[in-house]
């Protein structure tokens, strides 16, 4: 079996990984953090509900200005350096001629370890088990063997039919991580019409032809938007088996181009579909049966009582309350299949980055940050302002398809969005004045687990009611409140890091990657 390109790189040096890297991770951390307050301040069910209705102006401009240009954005930005981590790491062994394949499953297991941890004992928002599941999903589509694939996908099927448990999200990561590892592999080829076509494009167009078949046919008996949505998925699939022909060379930009499209083709999916709700007269949508019509009511009643407990609990209830509700709500939540998708479509490009060499080597390729600012950052922020422009809250039972379809162009200009702002940090940096006022970021993230979890902690006894109890504070200042705890984290970061070699926590991820005590303090090493 051979290896993805990305084996043939050379490593990075420290100095090169500090200036960027750990800058960069020093902003993302910055950005999340603007994001999650709002979080501690809110029942968490009410995550996918968009600005609060009924702020003051003043807090309902802070929010709509986050909304719009921060959230998304970050956690994208977040997701593609741990990428980038991931393929460094790599190298390194390479280099070293070290054991990869044990070292970084007990990293991804104690990033499990960590996120579920976190999520139960301190904040519901969890994304390190995410991160670990899609790590994991990366590992299999990059280094798996079929047998390994297969084994774990009979496993979930088992478990999915036998046990009666919602596996089926997780078999389909293991089908996802099977077909971008026939992409990023890619030689396996079948023969037709005196043509090599990679098994990926037959797979697809095998499936294409089974959806636009039965979309065909189901016009005729099923909910005209059912038989579209079949359709228009058939579609999809057509374009990706069509993709993954053409765009299979150069190998070297399979990472880049199976990480866009994994994030971005989903996505147009689900805006096109939204559009044909806006089209087709309401006449052929299926109206829902009386059965139907009592169970939304029930699941909407059940909503809102789940936020009305969390809201009691984490204003003013006891600890041991808050964890049971949030074991709870990390059992529906944790590791959602969809977010972990997302992670990896993320993972794929930040590796892209490292193998390429344009986050490595950044002087060397300025005209390719240039470029994602010219063309990115503009292209992003118009999906961006058109998401808000068509809505900014979501009213349940009143403008669904609106609010979905906002969500679905928030979606889509994250990932340039994101770019941009990674291209805009890369070429101050390479101007000396801003190169020494962004470096006092740089020991942030290079402890970003520290500081990440640290956010967590400092926010969840601020804001609730076995804390400090100051939940529900006003959007405003929840800002002043990122910003006065975000330029503490980064000074105690600064201090932490001229005694010791690592943050707690990565010293702590670092014993378990390794099996070994790693030397904590800078005279020992």
């Amino acid at each position: 079996m051979r290896e993805p390109a990305i084996a043939a790189l050379q490593p990075p040096t420290i100095s090169e990984r500090l200036l960027t890297l750990d800058v960069l991770r020093g902003v993302a951390l910055l950005g999340v953090f603007l994001i999650n307050v709002e979080d501690f301040n809110r029942a968490f069910y009410s995550f996918g509900a968009g600005l609060p209705i009924g702020a003051s102006a003043i807090d309902h401009a802070v929010d709509w200005l986050i909304h719009t240009f921060v959230f998304g954005k970050f956690w994208t930005m977040f997701s593609m350096l741990f990428g980038m981590g991931f393929a460094i790491m790599w190298l390194r062994a390479k280099a070293a001629g070290r054991e990869f394949v044990a070292p970084y499953l007990r990293r991804t297991a104690a990033l499990a370890i960590f996120g579920l941890l976190h999520g139960v004992f301190i904040w519901s928002g969890d994304i390190l088990l995410s991160y670990a599941l899609a790590a994991a999903t990366l590992l299999l589509a990059l280094l798996g063997r079929v047998w390994q694939g297969l084994g774990l996908f009979t496993v979930l099927m088992v478990a999915v039919l036998a046990l009666k448990i919602p596996a089926t999200g997780f078999v389909a990561l293991v089908v996802f991580a099977g077909l971008i590892g026939l992409y990023l592999r890619g030689e396996r080829s079948l023969r037709l019409a005196s043509r090599d076509w990679p098994m990926i494009s037959v797979i697809a167009a095998v499936a294409a032809i089974l959806l636009l078949l039965v979309g065909s046919i189901g016009m005729t008996f099923m909910p005209v938007l059912k038989a579209a949505a079949l359709l228009l998925g058939g579609a999809v699939l057509a374009a990706v088996a069509w993709m993954a022909w053409r765009y299979r060379n150069p190998a070297s930009k399979r990472l880049w181009r199976a990480g866009a499209a994994l994030y971005l083709i989903p996505l147009l999916g689900l805006t096109l579909f939204t559009v044909v709700r806006v089209v087709v007269p309401d006449k052929y949508h299926s109206q829902p049966t009386v059965a139907q019509q009592q169970q939304i009511k029930e699941g909407k009643s059940a909503w809102q009582e789940r936020i009305a407990t969390e809201t009691r609990v984490m204003s003013s209830g006891t600890y041991a309350e808050a964890v049971e509700l949030r074991s709870r709500q990390f059992l529906a939540l944790g590791g959602n299949p969809a977010q972990v998708i997302w992670s990896l479509s993320m993972f794929l490009i930040g590796g892209w980055f490292v193998q390429s060499g344009v986050i490595v080597r950044p002087y060397s390729h300025l005209e390719v940050f240039r470029k994602l600012v010219r063309v990115a950052l503009p292209t992003g922020i118009a999906l961006a302002l058109a998401s808000s422009w068509v809505a900014t809250s979501h009213i349940a039972g009143k403008n669904d398809t609106a609010w979905g379809f906002a969500q679905s162009l928030r979606l889509m200009g994250n990932l340039p969005m994101s770019l941009g702002y990674i291209a805009i940090v890369v070429l101050l940096l390479q101007k000396d004045v801003w190169a020494r006022l962004l470096s006092w970021l740089a020991p942030a993230g290079q402890m970003a687990l520290t500081n990440y979890l640290g956010q967590s902690i400092v926010g969840t006894l601020f804001f609730y009611g076995y804390g400090l109890g100051h939940w529900g504070m006003a959007r405003a200042w929840q800002v002043v409140f990122v910003f006065v705890v975000f330029a503490l984290q980064v000074l105690f970061s600064r201090w932490w890091l001229s005694k010791f070699r690592y943050g707690p926590m990565e010293w702590l991820w670092r014993w378990f990657t390794y099996a070994r005590l790693p030397s904590m303090r800078l005279a020992a090493a």
